[in-house]
């Protein structure tokens, strides 16, 4: 699509800092994100001239698709306890949670759900898959309402060790994917991690990291009605 506009956006960012101790600190912040211009991909008219004849089609692809705000507050919260006694200073703890509210992210030229194809006389096209269905007022990509992080953490000494775990709320994947031709989401997920290092000198580390311990399955759902 040659006529896309650049995105732009003007943001509007508050955080505030507590480093209450040598190895501690506590940040609260909130966001706001007025956005112009959004690329996303969209099913839109069009005439195409094939053998001296006019055809009114319907095509899929980028287009600038509206404006919207995101807005939210975040929260981070790290710490070594070197206050303990001997090997236990080297523990430590590290938290952040985000929330994220999208607002306003509808195209106002979007077209309702139904058939958008038409033949070459001007009569819809129809399957019985709604392959030409869209949908409307559907939040950005890869963009979770909750987000949280816990990150257990031990250092001292030569030994490192870390574990982490993630939670995300559902987000949407992918506004129209191959099998149904409707919007896709990634369910809630939480999964945990974790490592361990020891340091042999200044130039050599070894260490293992595991992924997944809490064999978390990743998930995804469709959204079938508009």
């Amino acid at each position: 699509n040659p006529n896309i506009e650049p995105e732009e956006a003007v943001n509007l960012d508050l955080t505030t800092e507590w480093y209450f101790a040598d190895a501690g600190y506590i940040t609260f912040g909130l966001f706001h994100k007025k956005l112009d211009n959004i690329i996303r991909k969209r099913a839109f008219d069009m005439d195409v001239t094939f053998n001296g004849e006019e055809y009114d089609i319907s095509a899929y692809g980028p287009a600038n698709t509206g404006s919207g705000t995101i807005q939210g507050a975040e929260f981070s919260y790290s710490q070594f306890y070197d206050m303990l006694p001997g090997a236990w200073s080297g523990l430590g703890l590290q938290f952040n949670f985000t929330y994220i509210d999208q607002d306003g992210l509808e195209d106002p030229n979007e077209v309702s759900a139904g058939t958008l194809a038409f033949n070459e006389n001007g009569d819809p096209i129809t399957d019985n898959r709604n392959t030409f269905r869209v949908f409307s007022g559907l939040p950005l990509q890869g963009y979770s309402d909750t987000n949280l992080n816990i990150v257990g953490m031990y250092e001292f000494d030569k030994i490192s060790m870390r574990v982490a775990y993630t939670w995300r709320s559902e987000y949407l994947l992918t506004l129209r994917e191959s099998e149904e031709y409707v919007p896709a989401y990634a369910e809630a997920t939480g999964m945990m991690d974790a490592s361990i290092y020891y340091t042999i000198n200044d130039n050599w580390k070894v260490g293992f990291e595991a992924s997944n311990l809490l064999d978390t399955e990743t998930k995804t759902q469709y959204q079938m009605d508009q």
